[in-house]
């Protein structure tokens, strides 16, 4: 592949430099426009490198129908329903992404393991700056002048390099399930696992914190069933784990993290009666309203009428924005993206649930957070089996 060291630097500035960087080194963009709402700081690396190669890539039939989706959408949008086309939605989840995977076809393997080790190197780095700032009460970054959350010890949130903790949540989420997953040294996957879960109290969203403890269950007994360790191998491995799990809750309740737990997911909760009310204003919505979305004015009424901040459900917010035709087809054809990286079946179906889970409580495809690009660079990078590059890998069936 042509242009190799810009496509590195594409994969650096997406997994470092995030949106609380962005801000710490005053590089953000004001306003609402396509290019403030877009990874303007990576996108332009992506396009050379695209350009440069663009005699050797061949698009995917999957690839080809995302982007008539696009223009048809687009257009409806435009012409038809005259409202804003949500180009810069189309350019954060579908375009980018398609580029990124023409690409990634055609990188040579060594980079693949590049990618992979600057991955691991980010979710160390945002996870440990994360609980830095949990326990510390200083976020780094992000620039929170606007918002009012250092007001009660329990209730601070770490913003690490990617804004808010819902979206830092989402990408530590997706890489601790592919981690858990992956072929890794089983102690080192483990270890990393729990810096992760760690990080998710940090960010103190619930969600998150619920369905990770799910994937580790699953994972803990695949990898007791499958893993080809000797019984005193399997001991010690317990006992690790036990280890791990008692630092973890003692080092929760010593600093005070995840303090949201502790109200429930009902009604009475504001963050949680909010996507109750989602749901009845989706029945509220008349037949075109549903299938072709609302327009942008009809969409700012009713938040102000439900007095809602912002709607943390990157479904719902497709389906307002662009209507339910276009949600499903969307989440049929990303779903076949997706599986065409070929990874490991466990490892895809339970990242893809992790994913579909998380787009239902978080709001994530509509910012500039690149979830989708580093879900596809990590889904691609670990379905490699690594055994004779690095001491951190070993194959078991």
């Amino acid at each position: 592949m042509k242009a190799e060291k810009f496509f590195l630097l594409y994969i650096f500035i997406t997994l470092f430099i995030g949106i609380s960087v962005q801000q710490f080194l005053h590089l953000t963009l004001d306003g609402n426009g396509v290019i403030a709402l877009s990874h303007y700081l990576a996108l332009p690396f992506l396009a050379l490198v695209f350009l440069r190669n663009i005699s050797n890539i061949r698009f995917t039939n999957v690839e080809k129908k995302l982007f008539i989706l696009i223009i048809i959408f687009g257009s409806l949008n435009i012409f038809f329903f005259k409202k804003s086309a949500g180009l810069s939605g189309f350019l954060n989840f579908i375009i980018e992404p398609v580029l990124l995977m023409s690409l990634l076809r055609i990188t040579k393997e060594k980079h693949i393991f590049y990618i992979r080790k600057m991955i691991i190197l980010f979710f160390i780095i945002e996870c440990g700056v994360a609980i830095f700032e949990s326990v510390s009460k200083v976020i780094l970054f992000a620039d929170i002048s606007a918002i009012d959350v250092m007001g009660k010890s329990l209730d601070m949130r770490a913003y690490s390099l990617h804004g808010h903790p819902l979206q830092n949540a989402f990408l530590v989420s997706i890489l601790s399930t592919i981690i858990l997953s992956s072929r890794m040294n089983i102690q080192n996957k483990y270890a990393l696992f729990f810096l992760g879960y760690i990080a998710i109290f940090a960010f103190n969203t619930r969600s998150s914190i619920y369905f990770l403890g799910f994937i580790f269950i699953i994972n803990l007994f695949r990898d007791m069933k499958g893993n080809k360790m000797k019984i005193w191998q399997k001991a010690i491995f317990i006992l690790f784990i036990i280890a791990a799990i008692s630092f973890s809750i003692s080092y929760i309740e010593t600093h005070s993290l995840g303090s949201r737990l502790s109200t429930g997911l009902t009604k009475d909760d504001s963050s949680s009666n909010a996507r109750f009310i989602l749901i009845d204003i989706l029945m509220s919505l008349d037949i075109k309203d549903i299938l072709f979305g609302i327009s942008n004015k009809l969409n700012l009424l009713i938040m102000q009428k439900n007095e809602l901040i912002a709607i943390e459900n990157s479904v719902v917010n497709l389906i307002f924005g662009y209507g339910i035709i276009f949600t499903i087809c969307f989440l049929i054809l990303m779903f076949k993206e997706l599986k065409s990286i070929k990874t490991n079946n466990f490892m895809f179906y339970s990242t893809i649930i992790i994913v579909f889970l998380l787009l239902n409580t978080n709001n994530a495809l509509q910012t500039s957070c690149p979830i989708i690009p580093i879900l596809i660079m990590s889904l691609y990078t670990f379905k490699y089996d690594d055994i004779r590059k690095s001491k951190l890998y070993y194959k078991y069936k």
